[in-house]
């Protein structure tokens, strides 16, 4: 890696990164600014609460462009942890990070915003009639 490269892009995107999307991840590309290298000894890897996979290769993609570089790991990044790429060049350090989702965000359907707001609106009756009964009980 030459002095003062910075990454454009990863593949797959850096951040949040769905498992249905892209089962068990052991390799991603980076693609830099200018032509690149990356070799094994400038990527440092982290990941919190888990053992850390290793990088076993870094390669160019063969028909590829010259700026992008694939990164292979000796085993998937682990699941519901966050896993950090630091790629050191000697003056800058280029940092990606993936965290994979441990499963499907849950949502809320259309019935179960109805049920949700009838609840909250039989809720909100029953104290307010029990705040006009204390009030009336109050007045002289």
């Amino acid at each position: 890696m030459a002095t003062g490269e910075t990454i454009v892009t990863t593949d797959p995107p850096v951040g949040f990164v769905n498992p249905a999307d892209y089962p068990g991840i052991d390799r991603f590309t980076v693609t830099f600014d200018a032509d690149n290298y990356v070799y094994i000894d400038e990527i440092i890897v982290d990941t919190d609460g888990a053992t850390p996979p290793v990088v076993i290769k870094t390669r160019r993609l063969d028909n590829g462009e010259p700026d992008t570089v694939e990164i292979v790991l000796d085993r998937p990044m682990p699941i519901g942890k966050t896993t950090t790429f630091t790629f050191n060049d000697g003056t800058t350090e280029n940092v990606v990070v993936y965290t994979l989702r441990s499963g499907p965000v849950p949502t809320v359907s259309h019935w179960g915003l109805v049920v949700l707001s009838l609840l909250l609106l039989t809720a909100a009756s029953v104290i307010l009639r029990r705040f006009q009964v204390v009030r009336r009980q109050a007045a002289p």
